[in-house]
């Protein structure tokens, strides 16, 4: 990305740092509107000139906002998603046999206590750490799955279970690539 050290940065910082540009910037033109007035005593398009670079400012708000909107009711689909899927997948291995449900319950417990701190707060190397835990609890799901469908390969629930499982693994690939997305630097940088 052009810019990802922008969102690395404190907000301790860069909510200062923006406070002085803002109040800086406006100095200096309140400076340079000054000057140009005294020596242009003809300057009537000023107003007018202000007013379109004040609307586009509340344009690239408002397209910075919607964005960003768009981004968190993704983030927010992809959650109720995933908790959909994680329930459904336990309701289909309570349907297994007795000896398995509790080895796989147990997995989807840590799975889920895992995926509810995902990127909270966020921190990369942290992200890092608990896609791979994900990861790694999915894999000794599926050697459950594949336990479970050996000892009884035409079983529905086996199947449904199975079948659940793999959308918990399409849901995980959604939602990393959601959480990794961010506004354009380009975007914020305007």
């Amino acid at each position: 990305m052009v810019a990802a050290w922008f969102y690395d940065l404190d907000a301790a910082f860069l909510y200062p740092a923006v406070a002085v540009l803002i109040a800086g910037s406006g100095e200096l033109g309140n400076l340079i509107g000054r000057r140009f007035r005294s020596s242009h005593t003809e300057g009537g398009d000023i107003g007018t000139l202000t007013g379109a670079a004040l609307g586009l400012l509340a344009l690239l708000l408002a397209f910075s906002f919607s964005i960003a909107l768009s981004r968190y009711d993704a983030r927010r689909d992809m959650v109720l998603e995933e908790a959909n899927a994680i329930g459904s997948t336990a309701n289909f291995a309570l349907m297994l046999p007795n000896d398995s449900q509790g080895p796989i319950l147990s997995l989807l417990r840590d799975y889920t206590s895992v995926r509810i701190r995902l990127g909270v707060p966020f921190d990369a190397a942290k992200m890092e750490r608990d896609v791979a835990r994900s990861l790694a609890l999915q894999s000794q799901l599926w050697q459950q799955a594949v336990t479970v469908t050996r000892a009884s390969p035409q079983s529905l629930p086996a199947y449904r279970f199975v079948a659940s499982l793999n959308e918990i693994n399409n849901i995980h690939e959604r939602r990393l690539t959601v959480l990794r997305n961010h506004v354009p630097a380009e975007v914020m940088l305007m």
